[in-house]
């Protein structure tokens, strides 16, 4: 059985359990189903030992399975996943403010460590950063102040020709999270930088965008994990 600690982590808990956890939520986050075979392919490990972990998770009533077999947190599984999260954006703030790790790479330096500390470390860590509201590459850390413009961000490849704005957030994808980060970083795509969308290709399937003083092209299935607030939004909310 699943035992809650202080800090939101569960003595009983293994990484592996963590991880599933951690890729139902991002699954989540991103409106992907969230179905065995999807996890079976992300995770690296067969069918079979994807159903015998969700029976298990579900019995620990961490998880649901509808008639669909689609796979939800309970508010016990929520909380969790969201104290994992935690775990993983403050130790990347740590890894960038401190340490001086390169923005992309400290995700998965993050998820080497995260399994590793206790809710003590994770406090004083917290304390120590100022309790950061979002990670480096600007996604909300659970459990601090969620950041205050957080609702008027849109995804960079929904935005019209000429439309201008600020990199608010780069969310952290499911699959080939280093690749993605790491290619955004090249190209300058950091939080606070900004930007302007300047054409789309022809197939819509690509985008030039202005960012800081120079084009930039980036495909669609990589834009979407960018994160900006419009201009018109930023001035609207200013004092």
């Amino acid at each position: 059985m699943v035992r809650a600690t202080a800090g939101g982590r569960s003595a009983d808990t293994s990484p592996r359990v963590e991880e599933y956890l951690e890729t139902i939520y991002m699954l989540a986050e991103e409106r992907q189903p969230v179905i065995g075979a999807r996890l079976a392919e992300l995770l690296g490990v067969s069918r079979a030992t994807v159903t015998m972990m969700l029976q298990r998770m579900a019995r620990d009533g961490l998880i649901t399975l509808d008639s669909r077999k689609q796979v939800a947190l309970t508010p016990k599984g929520q909380a969790l996943a969201e104290a994992s999260m935690r775990r993983h954006r403050l130790i990347e703030r740590f890894l960038t403010d401190v340490l001086g790790f390169d923005w992309a790479r400290s995700d998965a330096e993050a998820h080497n460590l995260e399994h590793c500390i206790s809710a003590e470390v994770e406090a004083a860590l917290n304390r120590f950063l100022g309790y950061p509201s979002r990670c480096p590459h600007g996604n909300p850390i659970p459990g601090n102040p969620p950041p205050a413009d957080l609702h008027l961000e849109q995804p960079l490849d929904t935005l019209p020709v000429g439309a201008c704005g600020r990199v608010a957030r780069v969310a952290e994808p499911v699959e080939n999270a280093l690749a993605v980060l790491q290619y955004v970083q090249e190209r300058g795509l950091k939080p606070g930088v900004a930007v302007k969308v300047l054409d789309y290709g022809p197939r819509g399937d690509s985008l030039v965008v202005l960012v800081g003083d120079r084009p930039v092209s980036f495909g669609r299935d990589v834009a979407r994990f960018v994160f900006v607030i419009p201009e018109a939004e930023e001035r609207r909310v200013s004092p």
